[in-house]
């Protein structure tokens, strides 16, 4: 018959402090994750690389580099400040929202065991906040005409008769703040 703090020893192992035993990973696994996430990371970039390698050669023989580099430009820049901004306003609420919730004096799980899962969650908030603002990032890069138009935008000379507006705004501002 088992009981039940052979069974908490066994799934909750302490050294003789009574501080919870540290799970070490070893140095050949450590490598191997490094060396596996660096192979996904070497082909991502190959692939995007290939892929403007490309965009760019057809841009240049038909004689518009320019418009290639400024479409460019435009992408990189809306991820990254999309991708910045996003971040800064998530994880700051979700700071905001720690510091804001009431502390309850009871706590349910032993304060050995629970120091564990309060490094993995906060390493996970980081990683999804990191994940999430790349993935906003690449939906805002995706309007990079919209943006180009906005802040390219030319009158046309022409007001609508219904809302006295320049045709030009329903043109080039309405899809921007929309």
């Amino acid at each position: 018959m088992h009981s039940f703090e052979k069974d908490w020893q066994r799934w909750f192992p302490e050294s003789r402090d009574g501080e919870p035993v540290k799970l070490a990973w070893g140095r050949r696994t450590t490598r191997a994750i490094i060396i596996v996430a660096a192979a996904i990371i070497l082909l991502i970039v190959l692939a995007i690389s290939k892929g403007l390698y490309t965009e760019w050669l057809w841009f240049s023989s038909l004689g518009y580099g320019s418009v290639f580099a400024t479409i460019l430009k435009a992408k990189v820049l809306l991820f990254f400040s999309a991708a910045i901004l996003f971040g800064i306003l998530f994880f700051g609420n979700l700071v905001l929202a720690t510091r804001l919730a009431p502390s309850s004096g009871t706590h349910f799980w032993p304060w050995t065991i629970a120091r564990q899962p309060q490094r993995i969650y906060k390493w996970g908030v980081i990683l999804g906040t990191v994940l999430l603002s790349i993935m906003f990032g690449l939906a805002a890069q995706g309007n990079w005409q919209i943006v180009l138009q906005f802040f390219n935008g030319q009158p046309f000379g022409i007001t609508d008769p219904v809302f006295n507006k320049e045709i030009g705004f329903y043109v080039f501002t309405l899809p921007f703040l929309h």
